[in-house]
């Protein structure tokens, strides 16, 4: 017998309202900001026992950590991103001043742009020089790209 499948797109703004919604047939309700988690605490009783995704597993349950994520895309760019801010550290020690930073752009773009005015915040990607930062972005295109979804 053959499967069939439906992908439904939830209108921005909306969620699936699991109490009406049936088999037959599914109901949206507007997302109540005032009822977003406002602690991690809050977001780890929501979504425990939900299904989620982690590094070492395709598949399992939230039990509140934070090593699980909706998707194995979003498990996949967590540590890209983890990598990402180590080997930022590891090039930057010793440096007090940062002024130059990477921008991913929405054309998916990696752009090395002058962080002026912000120049002792230790943002998660910048640099102290123009250099530095073209480099590490030459490195490491491969992981800025699954960090910030570009593949």
């Amino acid at each position: 017998m053959k499967e069939n499948k439906l992908k439904i797109n939830i209108p921005k703004g909306y969620e699936v309202d699991k109490e009406l919604s049936t088999f037959e047939e599914i109901f949206f309700k507007k997302i109540e900001y005032s009822k977003l988690p406002r602690t991690w605490n809050e977001y780890r009783e929501l979504t425990e026992g939900e299904k989620c995704y982690t590094l070492d597993s395709d598949e399992g349950t939230r039990f509140g950590c934070i090593d699980e994520f909706d998707t194995k895309k979003r498990a996949k760019e967590y540590a890209a991103i983890g990598q990402l801010m180590q080997l930022r550290d590891y090039w930057v020690r010793g440096y007090k001043e940062f002024k130059y930073a990477l921008l991913v752009t929405i054309n998916k773009n990696i752009l090395v742009y002058d962080w002026n005015g912000y120049r002792t915040y230790p943002h998660i990607l910048t640099f102290p020089t123009e250099k530095m930062a073209e480099d590490f972005k030459e490195c490491f295109s491969d992981l800025i790209k699954k960090a910030f979804l570009l593949e």
